[in-house]
């Protein structure tokens, strides 16, 4: 069944979902995969400040520790050499969107299916980045057709 209760909370996520897949797009063309991968690894510290902040979730002393330390690794990636690329800040805003899919997700499954959940966020991802597709729309040579097919 794909009746929702909470439609904003399924539009806020996709839409905080498919952005932060455009934005990681957007910094894999302009910086090394290793420098964005690194920076997509703090998911799970955003995850766990994101948690303290908007579900009062409780966080213990040695947690905030691993989370200091591991922010700190992410700002060396982001600024090793002491000059700070608008990329590096948006493969963070990437991040930090993707972080908000999970909290999005805790909240929605308390109450909606699987099957709901999967089917809101895809619909809307597939509408939000099919809108941009004219735009950057290329395409396929007919040889890369035919390897596919």
């Amino acid at each position: 069944m794909i009746y929702t209760n909470k439609p904003v909370l399924h539009i806020f996520r996709a839409l905080a979902g498919a952005l932060s897949n455009i934005l990681y797009f957007y910094c894999y063309q302009r910086m090394s995969i290793a420098d964005v991968t690194v920076i997509g690894q703090a998911v799970p510290i955003f995850v766990c400040i994101l948690a303290t902040l908007f579900l009062q979730e409780q966080v213990g002393w040695r947690r905030w520790l691993a989370i200091s330390f591991g922010f700190l690794g992410v700002i060396l990636v982001i600024n090793p050499t002491g000059d700070l690329r608008f990329e590096s800040l948006i493969a963070l805003l990437a991040t930090l969107l993707f972080a908000s899919t999970f909290l999005f997700m805790r909240v929605l499954g308390k109450t909606e299916s699987p099957t709901t959940v999967v089917f809101y966020y895809m619909s809307i991802s597939v509408i939000v980045t099919g809108l941009a597709q004219p735009f950057y729309w290329k395409s396929l040579s007919s040889d890369f057709l035919w390897l596919m097919l």
